[in-house]
Parts: structure tokens; sequence; C-alpha cells
């Protein structure tokens, strides 16, 4: 189930990003490391938190804490970047921000607390249907941006449907 779990990860995603007969000009390989980064940095991290929770059951805590190490990550960014751009706020999306913050710290407090009450190779997989969620919301408010077609829709799920092999074969 692992290995037939990983392919459907790894052909979903390749089969949703690839584009042969486009090229990106500021494309560099090393621009991949970002989301395999922040795949192997959410792996490490679902283990981490429900280690943490057995130790101290207390999800409520642990979302604000994260929040607190996450707003001084983004001081740390702010000061030792100081040749690149200035944050600029536009006000128009004073809005959006607040809303994609309360989002966010929702969607911490629900995974943690989930993983919490429940065993991690239940609660992860579900967690993991995140991009079937992203896609329906995409098709609702961005559909003058994002591009939604048979290719997306069938990555998307063999994604979804590799994380859940995954985590059932452990």
């Amino acid at each position: 189930m692992i290995i037939i779990g990983t392919f459907l990860v790894v052909g979903g995603i390749v089969f949703i990003s690839w584009k042969p007969e486009q090229q990106l000009l500021e494309f560099r390989r090393w621009h991949l490391l970002l989301p395999i980064g922040a795949a192997v940095l959410t792996g490490i991290n679902h283990p981490i938190r429900r280690y943490v929770l057995t130790l101290a059951n207390e999800p409520l805590f642990f979302s604000a804490l994260m929040g607190a190490v996450s707003f001084a990550g983004f001081l740390v960014y702010l000061a030792l970047s100081p040749g690149s751009p200035r944050l600029v706020w536009n006000r128009q999306a004073i809005a959006p921000f607040i809303a994609t913050g309360l989002c966010e710290t929702l969607s911490i407090l629900f995974i943690i607390t989930a993983i919490s009450l429940g065993r991690l190779v239940v609660v992860v997989p579900i967690a993991a249907s995140y991009p079937v969620w992203s896609l329906i919301q995409a098709r609702i408010f961005l559909r003058d941006i994002e591009s939604i077609n048979w290719k997306v829709v069938t990555g998307i799920f063999s994604v979804v449907a590799g994380n859940f092999a995954i985590h059932l074969g452990r």
C-alpha cells in the first residue's frame, strides 16, 4: 500500500504540473526544493505534534504557541532580509488576509485537537484531503484566475488517494 500510495502521490503531482510546451524563464530546478521541503517538514510535523500532545494534552495552548513561533519567525525573516523588497500593505487585502489567518488558525487548532483525540494514522489521511477542498474553493472563488480541468481534478484525487494508501499501509 505504501508503494502504491507513493506512486499515486508522485504521479498525481506530475500529472498536475507537467506542461512540456510551456517554458518558465524564471524557473530553476532548486525551486522544487521548496515544496519538497514543505512536504518533508509536514510529514515530520504530525508525529512530533502527536508526541508533544502525549506529554501535555493542551491543543489550544499548543496552537497559540505555534502562532507565536510563526510570528517570531516572521520577525526574524524581516530583520535578516534588509535587501529584499519591503512589505507593501494593500488595504483591499486586509479582510482576505484576516479571513485566511482565521481559517489557518482554526485548521491548526482542529488538526491538533484531532491528533490529541485520535490515532495519527487515521487523522492525518483525513487532513490530507485538503487539496479536494482547495479544488472546490478554487472553482467557486478563483474561476477567473485558476484553470481547473480534468488533469487537475485527476491529479488531486490521485494525490489524496495516495496519501490515504500510504497511511493505511503503515
